[in-house]
């Protein structure tokens, strides 16, 4: 997929663009705030219906409904229209702001789909912002972009459904097993025995003969222990016939004797554990507050961008900002950590008080609702003081008022005129009539076997949802492994080029290797310093280098999620951070490793621009200088080269901004020329050089370097070299004359500014000049020499182009 043609009409601050590329790269150049972007912009709502720029973080309240359009124009007069080629086919495509549908107005309407797919996945912008989302930021964000990237959202939707699955039969099975316990210690109290199943059973059967039934042999978890008991019987119920044993045992159960605290461990119980932590939590001021702002904190510092307090827009000192806030966060993590143990803690106790409040209303299910309504209200009393104590430790703020109550109390919990209440129930349980040893039979065993009953359709419940468990666990360990598999061989390809293409850039990094970790909920990067160890990218490098990273990291993914339908790259202002040199080795590594793929580049560096273009990675034709910006005219610009550009200020008459633009221009095409041909020029600590410092520098070893290269290809004989050194040397002798009109022009003192008052016949005279003395340093007219050198060396060995054309070898035959 690539694009031939382009036109915008009243997009962002565009106005009106247009411009035919024949699916080659092309590049936009110019100072900030003169539109670039735009051009970005458009494209990828083009493509995709929306705007990245107005996604994500910050970016709440815009939307490309309100913010699409130039802020002067009519929704209706907005639309970006394309030729696209894709699979040598072509399509003429369209899509306006004012319904957003992309509609195709010429081309196979059969094969169409398939492209909007591509359109729609928007796997093919990087910005500056983006890079960050790679390299300086947490795990989980960068794990969120590169699936996002690599289109593998799906993969971490079902590991979350699955997660969730698993969990929520993980505690249905908890819930079940709890019950079976429950039940199991309810049985326990009835038959007054413990755990074990042969002393269970012959209690049950002591019970039964006792009624002059047979024992049971035959125990299974569906046994009906009062299977052959009378129907009558069994219907009698009601405090009647309850005997006055086993009411006296449900008052025992309340008794706060019989309620003692948890032990924590054999020197503490769980109050003490409980109050420690509470004494912990009352040094934090604000507890509440603090907890609270942990994920608040978390999402500042990484939303901090120069040294501006991402939600008050307040400036800060240096890395006051970030010290500050990492502080609290260092707070609020203590706060996190003492309220999980206090949790655990207080979850621990509230079970112990919610068994109290259990056996609470069995007590009162046990009376009557006509005769024992003052009992039901006093132990319903006892209830509503448990729950209130529940209530309590769910609030850590309501806990600390109440800790030094809980440090005192002797048993589980204080309960107001519990020895009134447990008075009453005894006196009611002295009114009960002693039932015969059968009675007692009969009513154990129909208590038994209600609970036996619940259990054995508990355990069936419990059955299937330990295979629900077990299966959608063993489904979701299956799916990790096979991500984990498809993650580390998919990041061993993405790290190897990752690592390659940055030591590509950064050659005095020849060690350098790096890290990419799936953790299963994030991705971690680390990579390493100079032999040094591996580290988070923002910890040790520079903001350059993360920037390289963050281009490296993106071209990796790109070339293993598309290959060779890697055709079309939007790359927006991703160069600020970045130094000439390195610019100058992601020129060669797009040349060699991306040469298919069209690039579409803006960048407010002249140099990179110019750099682009010598490596034939955009043609002339292709490239366009946005000089400035108006609410009325949008984007002022030209698709010119600069030396026609200044020579058309000059035949108007705007003779000194000719002057200062070809000054500027020199400036900076001399400071590359010294750094292809590693010129000596004075050190400034300003790195602020005059033209006439960088230009006799620049002149002076080149001719050094040719007469050099003279003598060694003299020396191996090479006649067609020494010939085409001559022409070189000759025609840059020529063109210095010619860049000398007088011989005043050169002095440094007047810092050529002397051009500003020439006539427009002169200074157009000396751009033709100065621009035949550039090109003299080149084999070609976008092909500048350099140097080339061994690996690890020091000293040069050829004088090479930029295309290849020439290199002349600097190594005499005998050296």
């Amino acid at each position: 997929m690539k694009i031939n043609q382009l036109k915008i009409c009243s997009f962002r601050g565009i106005i009106n663009f247009e411009a035919v590329i024949d699916s080659k790269s092309m590049v936009i150049d110019g100072p900030n705030g003169t539109g670039k972007s735009g051009i970005i912009d458009a494209i990828d709502f083009l493509l995709t219906g929306d705007l990245q720029r107005l996604r994500g973080e910050g970016t709440k309240g815009l939307s490309v409904d309100n913010h699409g359009k130039h802020i002067d124009k009519n929704i209706e007069d907005v639309f970006i229209e394309a030729e696209i080629e894709d699979n040598k086919q072509t399509y003429r495509i369209r899509r306006e702001l004012k319904d957003k549908k992309l509609k195709l107005l010429n081309g196979s309407k059969d094969s169409f789909t398939n492209l909007k797919n591509k359109f729609e996945s928007g796997q093919f912008l990087l910005s500056r912002r983006e890079l960050l989302k790679f390299i300086a930021c947490t795990g989980q964000k960068r794990s969120e972009e590169i699936q996002a990237l690599l289109d593998t959202n799906g993969i971490e939707k079902i590991r979350k459904n699955l997660t969730s699955v698993v969990s929520a039969f993980e505690k249905n099975v908890q819930a079940l097993e709890s019950t079976i316990t429950l039940n199991q210690s309810e049985i326990n109290v009835h038959l007054e025995t413990g755990n074990n199943t042969n002393e269970q059973h012959n209690k049950i059967n002591a019970l039964r003969n006792k009624l002059q039934k047979p024992p049971i042999d035959n125990w299974h978890d569906k046994t009906n222990i009062i299977g052959d008991l009378s129907i009558a019987i069994l219907n009698e119920t009601g405090i009647t016939k309850q005997s006055k044993s086993s009411f006296e045992k449900k008052i025992e159960l309340i008794l706060p004797e019989n309620n003692p605290i948890p032990k924590y461990n054999a020197k503490s119980n769980i109050k003490q554990e409980i109050v420690s932590v509470l004494n912990e939590i009352e040094t934090i001021n604000d507890f509440h507050r603090v907890i609270t702002g942990h994920d608040l904190l978390s999402k500042g510092l990484e939303l901090i961008e120069n040294n501006t307090c991402p939600l008050c827009d307040t400036d800060w000192n240096g890395r006051d900002l970030e010290r500050h806030l990492k502080e609290k966060k260092s707070l609020t993590e203590k706060a996190v950590c003492l309220k999980k143990e206090y949790d655990l803690l207080a979850q621990q106790y509230i079970s112990s008080l919610q068994y109290l409040t259990s056996n609470c209303k069995t007590i009162i299910s046990s009376l009557s609702t006509e005769k024992d309504i003052k009992l039901i209200q006093m132990v319903d009393s006892i209830i509503e003081t448990v729950q209130s104590r529940i209530s309590t430790l769910g609030e850590i703020t309501d806990s600390v008022l109440i800790k030094n109550k809980i440090y005192t109390e002797e048993y589980l919990i204080d309960i107001p005129d519990i020895a009134t209440v447990i008075s009453e129930l005894n006196t009611l349980k002295n009114t009960l009539p002693v039932q015969t040893e059968e009675e007692q039979a009969l009513n154990t065993l129909h208590q038994v076997a209600g609970l036996l009953k619940n259990i054995s359709t508990t355990k069936e419940k419990l059955k299937i949802g330990r295979l629900q468990y077990n299966l959608a666990n063993a489904i979701k360990t299956h799916f990790l492994n096979a991500r984990e598999q498809f993650f580390d061989s998919m990041f061993s390809d993405i790290e190897s080029d990752f690592i390659a293409y940055y030591k590509f850039l950064n050659q005095d990094e020849d060690k350098f290797t790096a890290k990419i970790i799936d953790n299963e909920k994030s991705i971690d990067l680390q990579v390493d310093f100079y032999d040094r160890g591996l580290h988070s990218p923002h910890a040790m490098h520079s903001e350059g280098h993360q920037d390289s990273m963050g281009i490296c990291l993106f071209l990796a993914l790109m070339k293993k999620l598309k290959g060779n339908q890697f055709t079309l790259a939007l790359l927006d202002d991703v160069m600020m951070s970045i130094d000439t040199g390195h610019r100058r080795r992601l020129c060669e590594l797009l040349k060699n490793d991306f040469s298919t793929t069209q690039f579409v580049i803006t960048t407010h560096d002249p140099i990179w621009a110019r750099q682009l273009k010598e490596f034939e990675i955009v043609r002339k034709k292709n490239t366009f200088h946005f000089l400035n910006w108006s609410l009325e005219t949008g984007p002022v610009f030209e698709a010119k080269e600069l030396w026609e550009i200044l020579r058309e200020k000059a035949r108007f008459g705007y003779v000194h901004e000719a002057a200062a633009g070809l000054r500027r221009n020199l400036e900076q095409e001399f400071q590359e020329i010294c750094s292809n041909l590693h010129a000596k020029v004075t050190f400034k600590a300003s790195h602020s050089w005059e033209l006439g410092e960088l230009k006799d520098a620049a002149i002076s070893t080149f001719k050094e370097l040719l007469n050099k290269a003279k003598d060694a290809t003299n020396s191996w004989g090479n006649q067609n070299a020494m010939e085409k050194i001559k022409l070189i040397s000759e025609n840059l002798v020529m063109c210095i004359k010619l860049s000398q009109v007088d011989s005043w022009q050169i002095n440094p003192a007047v810092h050529y500014n002397q051009w500003g008052i020439f006539s427009k016949e002169e200074i157009i005279a000396t751009i033709d000049a100065m621009e035949k003395l550039i090109l003299a340093f080149s084999s070609s007219e976008n092909s500048k020499y350099f140097l080339t050198f061994k690996e690890g060396a020091h000293q040069p060995i050829a004088i090479s182009s930029i295309d290849g054309a020439d290199n002349f070898t600097l190594i005499k035959k005998n050296d």
